[in-house]
């Protein structure tokens, strides 16, 4: 079978995902995301939880961890509340159907200076679970671009910009810790860590218990190969210094 269009003939695989592609966009708010214990709720219409795929559908009969996610024909409610007609939906299609449910970390790789451009890699959530990776080339001027509007969220939300290194603790152990430039020092989270390793990062603090020493939170990386072409506000600028 073939999907034909005046411009065009798809083979089978291919017209099948355009096929499910505008069946889900069609039903978008009968999109289901799991929960636990096989149940479902509504990645829309967030009233609906514990939904459960109904007995006719040929989902019913798979492991939950094969359909994280799934689109109904039909939503009802008897004793329990049933997705009918169900299609498993790729955990990638998500960001696109969903953006506003998903949570995004990005980050630079690949910095190339020679061409001016970077590799921007981003990490897409749902509900604490990765969804999807993708990367994009970008050039030094749409990287300092995005950073640049990523420092001014931080700055908004009251991120300090601290630089994070590896020490010894007096123990002989290991363990990061993060400084401004005024030379105030905080231990890092345990909950969070730097990705790329050494170098600045803008971060939240809070105490580690009522009355306790404040602890750094990692939000994102701040990369200063982008510094000689960021028009960066007078604050992050001055923390370089």
């Amino acid at each position: 079978m073939e999907l034909t269009s005046a411009y065009a003939t798809l083979p089978i695989e291919q017209a099948n995902e355009v096929i499910l592609k505008s069946v889900v966009s069609g039903l978008v708010y009968n999109l289901l995301g799991r929960m636990h214990k096989g149940f479902y709720s509504g990645m829309l219409r967030t009233e609906w939880t514990e939904v459960c795929v109904h007995p006719s559908s040929s989902l019913y009969f798979r492991k939950p961890g094969e359909k994280p996610f799934v689109v109904a024909t039909e939503v009802f409610q008897t004793e329990k509340r049933y997705a009918r007609i169900c299609a498993n939906v790729p955990a990638k299609w998500i960001p696109d159907l969903v953006p506003q449910r998903c949570v995004i970390k990005a980050r630079f790789e690949d910095f190339n200076c020679d061409a001016r451009t970077v590799k921007l890699k981003e990490l897409f959530f749902y509900e604490g679970d990765l969804v999807d990776i993708r990367k994009r080339e970008l050039t030094f001027s749409e990287a300092a671009k995005l950073q640049s509007g990523l420092v001014a969220i931080a700055e908004n939300k009251g991120l300090l910009l601290l630089y994070v290194t590896q020490k010894r603790t007096d123990l002989g152990g290991m363990a990061w810790e993060a400084a401004s430039k005024g030379g105030e020092q905080y231990l890092l989270s345990f909950t969070t860590k730097p990705d790329n390793g050494e170098g600045y990062y803008y971060c939240s603090l809070a105490r580690n218990s009522p009355g306790g020493a404040q602890v750094a939170y990692i939000h994102f990386p701040y990369y200063t190969e982008l510094d000689e072409i960021f028009e960066h506000s007078a604050l992050a600028r001055e923390a370089l210094n």
